[in-house]
C-alpha cells in the first residue's frame, strides 16, 4: 500500500512520538520522547511552523516525518536578523528509504520556498532551534548507526559535509564514572540571554 504525507496535525503526534522511540531506541542515551516533551521544546516555540512538518502515514499509521524549520541562530556570534534554513528532525525505518526520500522531497521545497538562500540538513551551523538534547544527546546530527538518514539526504541532494556532521564513534565500554572532588550542589535560577531566539 502507498504512504501519504500531511502536514502536521496534532492527532497525529501520538504516532510520531511511537516512531520517534522505535527508531532510537537502539541507543540508551536517547531519552524517550513524549507528547508534553514534543509541545514544550518544539511546537511551542515562537517559530514553529506546522506547515513544515511533513508526516507520512501508510494504512492509518505514521511512518516517518521530517521537520523543516526556518529560524534565527541561538548562539552569542550569530547575527539575530538573519534566518537559516534547514532540517531538524528525519525519521523513517530504516528498511524504508522512499519514505525518507519523499519526505527530504517534500521538506526541501517547502524550504526553498522560504526564501531563504542557504538550505542546510541536521548541521549546527545556524544554532539548535528545535530538538536541542532529543536527538541523539544534543547535537542535530545523525550517527553511523543511522545510515538510512544519512542516505535519504544525500538522495535528497544534501552533501554530507562540515566539520562535525556525522563525526561520532560508538562506545564499546561503558566510560568511568567520574567523582566529584567536592560535594556538587544544584541551583536552578533564570539564564542570561542575548536574544529571545537563544531563550526559547
Amino acid at each position: 500500500m502507498r504512504f501519504s504525507i500531511e502536514t502536521y496535525h496534532p492527532r497525529r503526534l501520538e504516532g510520531m512520538v511511537a516512531l520517534y522511540n522505535a527508531e532510537t531506541a537502539f541507543e540508551p542515551h536517547i531519552a524517550p520522547l513524549e507528547a508534553e516533551t514534543f509541545e514544550a521544546l518544539v511546537a511551542a516555540k515562537s517559530y514553529f511552523d506546522p506547515g513544515g512538518l511533513f508526516v507520512a502515514v501508510e494504512k492509518s499509521e505514521v511512518v516517518g516525518w521530517v521537520h523543516a524549520c526556518v529560524s534565527g541562530g541561538t548562539e552569542p556570534y550569530h547575527r539575530p536578523d538573519l534566518r537559516a534554513a534547514h532540517i531538524r528532525m528525519l525519521l523513517h525505518p530504516r528498511e524504508r528509504l522512499d519514505i525518507g526520500a519523499a519526505l527530504v522531497t517534500e521538506a526541501t521545497a517547502w524550504l526553498k520556498r522560504s526564501g531563504v538562500p542557504e538550505l542546510g540538513a541536521m548541521h549546527n551551523k545556524h544554532g539548535y532551534p528545535f530538538y536541542r538534547g532529543l536527538w541523539l544527546g544534543g547535537e542535530p546530527m545523525g550517527a553511523p548507526v543511522l545510515p538510512h538518514v544519512q542516505l535519504a539526504l544525500e538522495v535528497g541532494g544534501y552533501r554530507l559535509s562540515e566539520e562535525s556532521v556525522f563525526m561520532v564513534a560508538e562506545l564499546t565500554t561503558p566510560p568511568p564514572e567520574v567523582q566529584a572532588a567536592s560535594p556538587l550542589e544544584y541551583r536552578a535560577f533564570p539564564a542570561a540571554m542575548e536574544r529571545e531566539a537563544m531563550l526559547e
